[in-house]
């Protein structure tokens, strides 16, 4: 499992990431804000905030703290055998103190590379608390409700639930599974608008 996914991961940044395209990293406290309209007669455009933090933890490896891939190589990964997992955590930071109606969503262009094998719906779970820089498989944040679904595809969108909002927003994702994993992988990366299209997980508040 371990070395497949380093293949894949290998073979992911050799085929859809343009190093000669690449930004600076973002710093660890960066907040990752859509520019809004200019209010006109009191309506209101929604606001949207991305991820700045997404980390992979691994079942078969409960005490490795990997890095946060938005400061590396923005990949977002899950995978599932049948007897173990590698889920992440999301979390979205600098929602302003006002903000209400948060509402997760997830949306690729057509022909966004997403690689997808066996199982690939995705559980969304809110969690006891919000995720840290030295999380592992053993201390992450772990589930608290399954709070919706998500379907990701080249051209797809779609919306995993609404809640209140709060500064800090966390999510652990996982593939799809009731009493035993279901084998399945999704990767793609966390683009943010950056080197390709908007592709990946945002956050909506305040509509």
């Amino acid at each position: 499992m371990r070395l497949f996914a380093t293949l894949v991961s290998a073979v992911l940044a050799l085929t859809f990431f343009d190093p000669a395209s690449a930004v600076p990293a973002p710093a660890a406290d960066q907040v990752f804000l859509e520019p809004s309209p200019t209010d006109d007669v009191g309506a209101r455009a929604c606001q949207t905030v991305y991820p700045s933090f997404i980390k992979p933890i691994y079942q078969w490896a409960p005490d490795y703290s990997a890095p946060n891939a938005m400061l590396w190589d923005r990949l977002f990964s899950v995978q599932s055998s049948s007897s173990d997992r590698q889920d992440s955590l999301l979390m979205f930071t600098g929602i302003p103190s006002n903000a209400y109606g948060c509402q997760l969503q997830y949306s690729f262009p057509s022909g966004f590379p997403i690689q997808l094998y066996g199982h690939t719906q995705l559980y969304v779970y809110t969690t006891d608390k919000n995720a840290t820089d030295w999380d592992t498989w053993r201390n992450a944040p772990r589930e608290k409700s399954q709070w919706g679904t998500a379907n990701p595809s080249s051209g797809g969108s779609g919306v995993v639930n609404s809640q209140t909002c709060y500064e800090r927003l966390t999510y652990r994702i996982e593939i799809g599974h009731e009493d035993k994993p279901n084998p399945g992988q999704v990767y793609f990366y966390q683009t943010n608008g950056f080197t390709w299209p908007m592709g990946g997980w945002i956050l909506t508040h305040s509509c």
